[in-house]
């Protein structure tokens, strides 16, 4: 039985029974509460003639990590706000103390916000094994595994990956890397918010994510989650006061070695954030939360699961994964040879429903506020459109 809040999610998306909207891991439609929030910020800041803006600008950052701790039942210390999913990578691989030799192994299936910061290392003398997905586009933790040897210091995976929506078994994987003595950094951004995920429990040791797909926030703003054990060993390329325990003006440091680092994931924050974006992204997760995430990811694999059936009894066959935990609330389907990119998309958009279309094929992303009739609806547009062929 569907146990969300049905008039919550009406309040918030007032539009949805017009529209079917499968976008979110491209990018996130803006709640009701998060158009509020954006105009909210700019509102307070001249309605009050910027008075006490420090402490306005510090209560954001206090309020939106208590609703990711929220989120992911871990400590505010454990967050950090940075720009996307590739800032917070790229603070891990910079931050860690990597020295010639050492070896670091990644999936083929990542998007470039979990590679490109990895191949930057190779200056250092830092090897980068990239390892095949298995037919399919499974990728079992074993073999990942098996690219390790005593040289590898971290292993860094999607937790589902972009293009076959895969979701990867992070618990187990996390398990054969620790006996290794190995760590485990995820890009979570396709999962979290629409997947209940709890890095203590999946023991995942540092996390990227940005906040503009399933957390329902903007552009240009993410966060990091690093476990305390972890932090002390992670000495950050960037710097401001923000970083720091104590500071003076003007400054009385005179090397890097004197800073005096947070104890706290806030050591990676320097400069000014993204304030507007955050207060965007505290409200996406402050709704998902209401709904209760335990709740969201019912919901959204129950819908994969009708999608994917509806597809199949027409004669279609979809991209998918045969056990519930590899699936992720993401369905791919493969567009017949000939078939016009931008002709299903404008078809799709005619029946006001809207997915990637891209490189051959169409992709379904689903989230809490898509309904049974979003999924009858788009099986028998593809449906008709596959026909024509």
């Amino acid at each position: 039985e569907n146990m969300l809040n049905q008039d919550l999610i009406e309040k918030e998306y007032p539009q949805r029974a017009e529209i079917a909207y499968f976008n979110t891991s491209a990018i996130a439609l803006p709640p009701v509460s998060v158009k509020k929030a954006v105009k909210g910020y700019i509102d307070a800041l001249s309605d009050t003639f910027c008075h006490n803006a420090a402490t306005f600008h510090n209560e954001i950052l206090e309020g939106g990590r208590k609703e990711l701790a929220k989120l992911l039942d871990c400590s505010p210390d454990e967050i950090a706000f940075t720009s996307n999913t590739c800032d917070g990578i790229t603070q891990f691989a910079q931050a860690f103390p990597f020295k010639a030799g050492d070896s670091v192994v990644v999936s083929a299936q990542e998007y470039p916000s979990n590679l490109y910061p990895w191949l930057s290392l190779e200056r250092k003398g830092v090897e980068i094994r990239i390892v095949d997905s298995e037919k399919g586009g499974k990728l079992l933790p074993e073999t990942l595994i098996a690219a390790c040897d005593k040289s590898t210091r971290v292993v860094s995976v999607a937790g589902t990956f972009f293009c076959n929506g895969y979701r990867m078994d992070l618990k187990h994987l996390s398990d054969l890397c620790h006996a290794m003595g190995i760590f485990l950094v995820t890009d979570t951004i396709q999962e979290l918010g629409r997947i209940r995920l709890i890095p203590e429990e999946l023991g995942i040791d540092f996390l990227a994510n940005g906040g503009h797909k399933c957390l329902l926030g903007l552009k240009g703003t993410g966060f990091l989650y690093c476990s305390r054990k972890l932090l002390p060993m992670l000495i950050p390329v960037t710097a401001c006061h923000q970083s720091t325990e104590k500071w003076h003006r003007p400054p009385k440091e005179r090397h890097y070695s004197e800073l005096l680092w947070k104890k706290t994931a806030g050591r990676f924050e320097s400069g000014n954030p993204n304030y507007i974006g955050i207060c965007s992204l505290t409200e996406g997760v402050r709704l998902i939360n209401q709904l209760d995430i335990r709740e969201i990811e019912t919901h959204v694999l129950n819908l994969e699961n009708m999608l994917l059936e509806r597809l199949e009894t027409a004669g279609l066959h979809p991209s998918h994964h045969e056990k519930t935990t590899e699936r992720s609330g993401i369905v791919f389907l493969n567009l017949p040879e000939g078939a016009d990119e931008k002709e299903l998309d404008t078809l799709l958009a005619s029946h006001q429903i809207y997915a990637t279309v891209r490189e051959g094929y169409v992709r379904i992303s689903l989230h809490f506020f898509n309904t049974e009739e979003h999924i009858a609806r788009v099986a028998g547009v593809l449906d008709q459109f596959f026909k024509s062929f």
